[in-house]
C-alpha cells in the first residue's frame, strides 16, 4: 500500500509542472548549473582546448571568474597569488 501511494505522490509531483526542485546552494562568486562543462575554467587550466562533450552538474565559477582550488572563484589575474597576497615566483628554465 505504501508502495502505492508513493507511486501515486511522485507521478502527481512530476506531472503537474509545479514540481521544483530545490534550490542549491553554492560558495561566494558560483553558481549552480544542471548542466555544466565537464572541464571548467581553472587557475591551472585557464582555456580548455579538449573536453569531453557532456553535462556535469553541480557549482561553477561565474565568469570572468575560474576554479582556484575546491570552491574558491578568482579572477585570472589573481590566480599567481599564495593567500597570503604575495605573487608566487615560478622558476622558468631555458630548453
Amino acid at each position: 500500500m505504501k508502495l502505492v501511494v508513493f507511486v501515486v505522490l511522485a507521478y502527481i509531483a512530476t506531472s503537474s509542472g509545479r514540481y521544483r526542485p530545490f534550490p542549491r546552494i553554492c560558495p561566494p562568486l558560483m553558481e549552480y548549473r544542471s548542466c555544466g562543462s565537464a572541464c571548467p575554467r581553472t587557475c591551472r587550466v585557464p582555456h580548455p582546448s579538449v573536453c569531453t562533450v557532456q553535462c556535469v552538474s553541480g557549482c561553477f565559477c561565474i565568469p570572468p571568474y575560474v576554479l582556484r582550488g575546491q570552491n574558491e572563484c578568482v579572477l585570472l589575474s589573481d590566480c599567481l597569488r599564495n593567500g597570503t597576497g604575495r605573487w608566487r615566483y615560478c622558476r622558468v628554465e631555458n630548453t
